[in-house]
């Protein structure tokens, strides 16, 4: 299986979920911690991700080469606690786009760790040559998620039915 290197930031770890991690974390939390030698907060994964790692295990075990346009999760450095996750729904489309989501657990919040994380997919996503542009949906209520993806240096581009699209294409 390939493997894709941890990204690192000022204070978080970026770990691209491996085959072997999504399937502890949907069955094993502890397992997870271990293997990724970080702890693992109360109620975390949340409902939608633990929802949506089976299904990722499923297509990582399909094709490998998913690793790292899939979830990705941020550990944070100092404490070596998993704060959230972060990454890509999926290989570039033919044209070249990928969709960029994100979640924190409620405890790490009102941190900035959602921005350092979407700024630093971002620049990995500026590396891979079949991404020409990274695109972003919020909702319209979800003033947080929208500055997250407004500090991470994407564009707000088309708002239709209670949902914002933002996009970056400089790359």
């Amino acid at each position: 299986m390939p493997e894709q290197p941890a990204v690192a930031t000022l204070r978080l770890e970026l770990v691209p979920c491996s085959l072997s991690v999504a399937i502890a974390l949907g069955n094993e939390v502890e397992e997870a911690g271990r293997l990724l030698d970080a702890r693992v907060p109360e109620e975390w994964p949340d409902t939608e991700l633990a929802e949506f790692l089976p299904f990722y295990a499923s297509l990582l075990r399909d094709d490998p080469q998913l690793l790292g346009y899939g979830v990705w999760l941020l550990i944070e450095r100092e404490g070596r606690t998993v704060v959230g996750s972060a990454g890509f729904q999926g290989q570039p489309s033919a044209e070249g786009a990928i969709e960029l989501g994100y979640g924190v657990h409620r405890d790490f919040r009102n941190h900035g760790y959602a921005t350092e994380a979407a700024r630093a997919l971002l620049r990995w996503a500026s590396e891979q040559p079949a991404v020409k542009r990274v695109i972003a949906h919020c909702d319209e209520d979800n003033i947080a998620s929208q500055r997250v993806v407004e500090k991470a240096g994407m564009s707000r581009e088309v708002q239709a039915n209670g949902r914002i699209r933002f996009e970056t294409n400089h790359f």
